[in-house]
C-alpha cells in the first residue's frame, strides 16, 4: 500500500524513538511505499529551542519519503498559536494518492480539507491516533473547555465519518477521545505504544548487559534498578525513590538514573548521589536507553507516565511505576507492582518485599519475559493498526 502519515500538529523529527517514528518504519519493512507529511518545525537539541527547515521532500534513512510542509497559524501567540492548517492540503493528497493514511492527533484545522478529500476518494483507509489526556492537555479552562471539548471536538465530528477506528495510545486516551471530543463509541480503539523491536533485540544480548554492568561497576550478583526520564517540578517523585534507595542496608542493591535534571531541584538530587549506590548518568538519546533498561533487574518510575513504561514492557523486564487511572495496560499478569502514593516509605516497602523474597521476584520476572511483552513490540504495533477493525 502507499501509506501517509501526517504529522503537522507536532514536531516531526527522524531518527527518534517517538510513536510517529517507529509505526513508518516499521511499515516500510511490511513492504510499503510510504510517506510522512510534516511540519517545517523541528527541536534543535543543540541550541534547545524550535527551529525552522525549508519545505521540501527528502527520503529518511528507514525509507520513508519525508514531506515537510509550512503551515499557517490564524494567530502567532499565546494558546491560539495551537491554531494551525496546512494551505492546499487537498492538492498535495492528489499528489500523494495514499491508500491508506494515520493522522497523529485532531488537533489540527486541516481536518476540514482532509475529510473533503476523504469524501472523494471512499477508497482510502483512515484511522487517526490522540495522545491527548487530563495528564498532558486541558490543564486550564480556556484549553479544556474552548479548545478540546470545543474547537477540537468540532474537528472529530467532521472527520468521524470518514474514520476508521479513532485510536488512543493508553487507555485513558481512550476515555478522553469519547469523552471529551465525543468520538464515535463504537470507533475507539486502544492502540500500544512500545519499544523498537531491532533496539530491544539488540540490548537482550548477554554481552550487552554485561557491558553495560561493568561500565557503571555494577556486579552480576548486584539487583539493579533503573529510572530515567525528565525530572522537574511536575516530576519530582524520582527523589523519593532515591531517598528510598539510600535507605535500605542492602550492599547488593544499586540505582541507575538517567535524565534530565531542572536547575530547581539539582541540589537535592545531587546530594543522594553517591556514584557508587546511587549513579546519575545523565540525559541518553533515545536509542541509548534501551542497553540500559536491559541490564536492569527492575525498572522504577514512580511519576508520571511516559513512554519509558511500555519500553519497558517491550523489553520484558519488570517494573513498579505509580498508579494512574488509565494506564494500568502496562501490566500483562503481574510484571508491575504499582505505587499509591507520593511517599519514599511506599517505594522502599515494594523493593525491600522483592528483596528478600526471590520468589516475587521470580514471578514478576516470569510475567515479564511472556508472550504478552510481544503486543508492546512496534512491529506488532504496525501491523495491528493496519488491519481492519474485527479482521
Amino acid at each position: 500500500m502507499r501509506i501517509l502519515h501526517i504529522v503537522i500538529n507536532g514536531i516531526y523529527s527522524p531518527g527518534l524513538a517517538y510513536q510517529d517514528n517507529l509505526l513508518p518504519k516499521y511499515h516500510v519493512r511490511m513492504g510499503n511505499e510510504v510517506f510522512i507529511m510534516a511540519s517545517c518545525q523541528v527541536y534543535d537539541k543543540e541550541k534547545k529551542k524550535l527551529t525552522e527547515l525549508p519545505a521540501g521532500e527528502t527520503v529518511t534513512s528507514n525509507g520513508e519519503t519525508l514531506i515537510r510542509v509550512p503551515f499557517r497559524r490564524i494567530i502567532n501567540s499565546g494558546i491560539a498559536a495551537r491554531l494551525r492548517l496546512v494551505p492546499e492540503m487537498e492538492q498535495k493528497l492528489e499528489r500523494i494518492t495514499p491508500d491508506f493514511i494515520m493522522l497523529h492527533g485532531v488537533s489540527t484545522l486541516s481536518i476540514p480539507s482532509l475529510a473533503r478529500y476523504m469524501k472523494k476518494h471512499k477508497e482510502v483507509r483512515l484511522i487517526i491516533d490522540n495522545h491527548a489526556d487530563f495528564s498532558n492537555s486541558a490543564m486550564n479552562p480556556i484549553s479544556h473547555y474552548l479548545l478540546h471539548r470545543g474547537l477540537w471536538r468540532c474537528m472529530t465530528h467532521i472527520i468521524a465519518p470518514y474514520t476508521e477506528t479513532f485510536y488512543g495510545v493508553i487507555p485513558a486516551r481512550v476515555d478522553f477521545l469519547r469523552n471529551e471530543y465525543r468520538a464515535p463509541k463504537e470507533k475507539c480503539a486502544l492502540l500500544l505504544m512500545g519499544a523498537d523491536d531491532d533496539l530491544a533485540h539488540k540490548a537482550a544480548d548477554p554481552a550487552v548487559i554485561r557491558a553495560v554492568r561493568e561500565k557503571y561497576q555494577v556486579d552480576q550478583s548486584d539487583f539493579l534498578i533503573v529510572t530515567g526520564g525528565a525530572i522537574n517540578a511536575s516530576k519530582k517523585q524520582t527523589l523519593l525513590l532515591m531517598q528510598a534507595v539510600r535507605q535500605m542496608t542492602n550492599k547488593r542493591l544499586k540505582l541507575l538514573i538517567f535524565g534530565s535534571v531542572s536547575g530547581e531541584l539539582r541540589q537535592s538530587f545531587d546530594a543522594f548521589v553517591d556514584g557508587v549506590k546511587i549513579q546519575n548518568i545523565g540525559w541518553l538519546h533515545a536509542d541509548d536507553t534501551y542497553p540500559l533498561i536491559a541490564a536492569a533487574d527492575l525498572a522504577v518510575y514512580p511519576g508520571r507516565h511516559s513512554t519509558l513504561w511500555e519500553q519497558t514492557v517491550g523489553q520484558g523486564i519488570p517494573m513498579i511505576c505509580k498508579y494512574w487511572d488509565g494506564t494500568t495496560h502496562v501490566d500483562i499478569g503481574g510484571n508491575v507492582r504499582f505505587l499509591y502514593q507520593d511517599s519514599a516509605a511506599e517505594i522502599r516497602e515494594q523493593l525491600e518485599q522483592l528483596l528478600t523474597d526471590p520468589s516475587s521476584y521470580k514471578e514478576m520476572k516470569k510475567a515479564a519475559g511472556g508472550h504478552g511483552r510481544e503486543q508492546f513490540l512496534y512491529g506488532r504495533i504496525a501491523e495491528q493498526c493496519l488491519a481492519r477493525r474485527g479482521a
